[in-house]
């Protein structure tokens, strides 16, 4: 390039392009250094907006343990389970046992074994049969007076003569439950009467039954000991005569 008046170098328009930018810092030696453009990191570009995404999944994670977790020292608490009533028809017969639908000459000791399952224990062979399921709370006595097609009658063949049941869950249609005192009885039941067997029972309900010469029989009993209810008696007749 020219040198210009006093020894000085002059700068021409070529040394002018040549001129460093704000971007390009200038090297010890004068000459310009440029940066290489740098290519952008994709995966670095995303890493915000994965993290973001990851925040959010641990947050509503966070949320949803804690409205399922259990408070400190809380324990659930299983729902109660529905109780066993005894119910009759307006003729006064038992039309149910609880779980099981019965009518006097129709409810077999199958469907007994439908409702409540394996029994704890069960005798008889022939056609009488007594069976009882202790979780449940009930003892069956079924029995036929037709005869059965075998030796040993089929559970659909015996028919459900009269039960005893027993245990908190059950209770008669009027609301009277295993447990309470006898003085309820009178509250509940106004025809209530106490038999003359000495017993201390108390018949709840009875009915007229044609059988033999006719007259009323005693359909649901309370069972009552040391002044509190124990259980009923409960007469199906369903065996026949």
């Amino acid at each position: 390039g020219r040198r210009a008046a006093g020894g000085g170098r002059r700068y021409t328009s070529a040394d002018a392009a040549r001129r460093p930018t704000d971007r390009e810092p200038r090297t010890g030696s004068g000459y310009v250094h440029r940066m290489p453009a740098r290519t952008p990191d994709p995966d670095v570009a995303r890493r915000p907006a994965r993290r973001r995404r990851a925040a959010l999944v641990l947050a509503g994670s966070v949320v949803a343990l804690a409205g399922s977790a259990p408070s400190a020292g809380a324990q659930a608490v299983p729902a109660p389970k529905p109780p066993h009533v005894v119910r009759t028809s307006s003729e006064g017969f038992v039309s149910k046992l609880g779980p099981v639908r019965v009518a006097t000459r129709t409810a077999n000791l199958g469907a007994a074994y439908r409702a409540f399952g394996r029994p704890t224990s069960a005798s008889g062979k022939g056609n009488v049969r007594r069976v009882r399921w202790k979780a449940a709370g009930v003892s069956i006595v079924a029995a036929t007076f037709g005869g059965c097609r075998r030796k040993t009658c089929a559970t659909k063949e015996l028919k459900i003569q009269s039960a005893r049941v027993t245990g908190p869950r059950w209770q008669t249609a009027a609301g009277l439950r295993v447990g309470e005192p006898a003085a309820r009885i009178t509250e509940l039941y106004d025809d209530a009467r106490v038999p003359a067997d000495g017993s201390g029972n108390v018949v709840l309900q009875d009915a007229y039954s044609p059988i033999g010469d006719g007259g009323d029989i005693p359909i649901v009993t309370a069972r009552v000991r040391g002044g509190v209810v124990t259980g009923f008696d409960v007469w199906v007749g369903g065996a026949g005569e």
